[in-house]
């Protein structure tokens, strides 16, 4: 009985220190980092160059290129306006054509035309298009307004196909050829009806708001005090029985 007990408190002993080395091991595990990508030099984008062509283009690709050809120079290559960064894309010469002869405030006829100096964006991301609610409307208004120089010289599925870039660019493009008649469906901001929806029909969650955790070294602890009070549970029995 005598030699038990002494095992029993050397395996207790045992224990408790193999339970809080692991304990200790397990909170300074170190992580090594994944080996960082080697630097890839990034080539260099002619903003000014047409758009790659197809094959068989879509009416996206059209759209593409009929933007590159008849809107870019004053709306810029993404929607964004004529703005101080885009207008420097160009050679220096032709940042400023409004002080040239052909597009200042008395332009040749009959091809000259005047070019404003100031261009606000005609996409959603670059805050354009507030007062409009559907591509549809944009469609219209672009038909009987534009290009600058001559309003409405384009046919209506060069328009069509202008208004398919547009919307790829505000990311609400869905893939369809748009005709006169489908795109007054397109809503520009599709998200506002979502999230209005959303938020009527969404119930709140209840978390409870105490959650009791136990660390690795609290367990450890734990381990060491019961192995100290098997000791001197062992000892005292074993004195106790050799007196």
């Amino acid at each position: 009985m005598r030699y038990f007990i002494l095992v029993l408190i050397f395996f207790v002993l045992l224990l408790g220190v193999v339970f809080e080395m692991a304990m200790a091991q397990d909170g300074v595990t170190a992580v090594t980092p994944p080996p960082s990508p080697a630097p890839q030099s990034t080539p260099t984008v002619d903003r000014l160059a047409p758009p790659p062509t197809a094959e068989t283009p879509t009416q996206l690709d059209e759209g593409a290129y009929l933007y590159w050809l008849y809107c870019i120079p004053c709306h810029g290559d993404k929607g964004q306006g004529l703005t101080d960064e885009w207008r420097m894309q160009y050679p220096e010469e032709d940042r400023y054509c409004w002080n040239s002869t052909c597009h200042g405030s008395n332009p040749p006829q009959p091809y000259g035309f005047q070019i404003p100096t100031v261009v606000p964006p005609i996409v959603i991301p670059h805050g354009g298009l507030e007062r409009f609610d559907t591509l549809g409307e944009v469609y219209y208004y672009t038909r009987g307004s534009m290009p600058l120089e001559l309003p409405g010289r384009l046919t209506d599925e060069e328009y069509l196909a202008i208004m398919a870039f547009l919307a790829n660019e505000m990311g609400i493009w869905e893939g369809q050829d748009y005709s006169a008649q489908n795109i007054l469906g397109v809503r520009l901001r599709p998200d506002e009806v979502i999230a209005v929806e959303s938020t009527a029909t969404v119930a709140p969650v209840n978390t409870p708001k105490n959650v009791t955790t136990i660390s690795s070294d609290l367990l450890g602890l734990v381990a060491l005090a019961f192995g100290a009070v098997v000791v001197i549970g062992g000892v005292f029995v074993w004195r106790r029985q050799n007196r």
